[in-house]
């Protein structure tokens, strides 16, 4: 019974902590909602991005700190129009 708990804990745990990432070479982004973008790779959907900071209108310019971007760690600040942000979910496609 207490293996059963601790690998259950364990499970539980790991999933809290998993960092979803996605490569940005070749990766291109559109707005879909406020806090929302969509990401794609030669017209395939990639992945949602939802960050902390309201996406402006018209053109966004990124600067990213690192070749991925994540929903945690140092990969998951980057600067948009100047202005740090930070990715809190990203929702990888099937």
């Amino acid at each position: 019974m207490k293996k059963y708990l601790f690998a259950l804990l364990l499970m539980l745990t790991t999933n809290v902590y998993a960092s979803d990432c996605i490569a940005l070479q070749g990766i291109e982004f559109q707005k879909v909602d406020t806090y929302k973008f969509l990401a794609s790779k030669n017209g395939k959907n990639v992945a949602f991005v939802n960050v902390n900071e309201g996406i402006p209108e018209g053109v966004v310019r990124f600067r990213f700190f690192s070749e991925k971007l994540c929903n945690s760690g140092a990969a998951s600040e980057f600067q948009m129009n100047g202005k740090q942000t930070v990715v809190y979910v990203i929702t990888i496609f099937d």
